[in-house]
């Protein structure tokens, strides 16, 4: 539909807006003292409302892009918030089950690459919230060492805590730009210019093992050379997306330096 309608007065300013993928809900971060608030949209075209103020501190930076994970577990809802000061590399889990009032659960600090910064993309391996992944956004260029050649597993079935590391095929520079994960729990993710890597999470003897990818010579990132690691970091492999319809099909985002948009 092409419908469109504006609500001007709900906020005066905004840094993210994330739906859940589970609920008719979505999160808003409003900067300064009000926080992460909850609106209803159930009926978004004629009534989204404000149901919830958290209180809880957010802003907008980094590469992140996805800023929360909402699923169900059993008969609660569970609602992991990620580093929302955009510094520490902490994640929090509440119960949002009554989303009036919100219970905070615990919190996990992804420390095992920096302290306070680099934290990437957070997702849901299983629908049922029981594992997640977790990248990183800091090449070895930048931050040195080995900083985004791995990718985490964090069991967050009860008291969330890391599980496994799997390391990633990358050149000097490159780092894990996103990550999508199917209904088997096979995860894609996309490398920038050294390509794409199918990584197993499934219990069983490939678990957290790169199974399958077209990484190096085997991809062409078509960027132009030379070219300035700053600017290069955006060639390649971008974002993926997981089909919800169909098992093991990825959507993949591969932008040039022309502009042009090639998928």
């Amino acid at each position: 539909t092409e419908e469109k309608k504006h609500f001007p007065g709900l906020f005066s300013t905004v840094d993210w807006i994330e739906a859940s993928d589970s609920r008719p809900l979505l999160f808003v971060c409003v900067p300064g003292e009000t926080g992460i608030v909850m609106l209803d949209i159930s009926d978004p075209m004629n009534n989204p409302r404000i149901i919830a103020e958290t209180q809880i501190r957010c802003r907008r930076r980094g590469w992140a892009d996805y800023r929360l994970i909402d699923f169900q577990r059993g008969d609660r809802w569970i609602t992991t918030i990620v580093d929302p000061s955009d510094f520490g590399n902490l994640l929090y889990y509440y119960d949002t089950t009554d989303v009036t009032g919100w219970v905070y659960i615990g919190q996990l600090h992804a420390n095992w690459e920096n302290a306070r910064d680099g934290l990437g993309q957070v997702r849901n391996v299983d629908p049922a919230g029981m594992l997640q992944v977790v990248t990183w956004h800091c090449s070895d260029v930048f931050c040195g060492k080995n900083h985004g050649d791995s990718i985490y597993f964090v069991d967050a079935s009860r008291t969330p805590r890391l599980t496994a590391k799997a390391r990633l095929p990358l050149t000097k520079g490159s780092f894990a730009r996103d990550v999508a994960c199917s209904n088997t729990s096979v995860c894609a993710v996309s490398l920038t210019w050294d390509g794409i890597v199918l990584v197993d999470a499934h219990e069983g003897p490939n678990q957290y093992q790169v199974i399958a990818g077209q990484v190096g010579e085997e991809f062409d990132a078509k960027e132009p050379t030379p070219v300035d690691l700053t600017y290069k970091v955006f060639a390649g492999v971008q974002k993926v997306y997981a089909s919800k319809a169909y098992p093991n099909l990825w959507y993949v985002e591969v932008p040039e330096f022309d502009d042009n948009l090639r998928l």
